[in-house]
């Protein structure tokens, strides 16, 4: 009774962590080198329809440098490679709002 009764708590206090490494990392669609640009410009232009950033008329008031490539890590393992990139929020030539963040190969972004 002992012995099961411990199975099933080990299993309550792992299955958060292997249940969010199955979601940031099991994907269907892949992101590619050819597609990071535009994925991490809208990625960046969904966050700010997400907190209400309402001074930018359109995707296209968002501008982004270049993206590199880091290293990803789940909890401290390696898990791949992810994109980090400086976006901005542009309106009239001023800078609204700017944010770097990371997008994996799911489409995943992590500030």
């Amino acid at each position: 009774m002992l012995k099961r009764l411990t199975i099933v708590i080990v299993m309550i206090l792992v299955s958060p962590i292997f249940g969010g490494a199955i979601y940031r990392y099991a994907c269907w669609n892949r992101l590619t080198d050819a597609d990071v640009f535009q994925a991490t410009k809208m990625a960046y232009w969904d966050s700010l329809n997400i907190q209400e950033k309402t001074e930018l008329r359109n995707e296209s008031s968002v501008k982004c440098g270049p993206p590199h490539q880091v290293r990803d890590d789940f909890y401290g393992v390696s898990v791949g490679l992810a994109w980090s990139v400086f976006c901005a929020g542009v309106v009239d030539g001023l800078v609204v709002t700017s944010e770097s963040f990371r997008i994996n190969k799911c489409y995943r972004t992590r500030y």
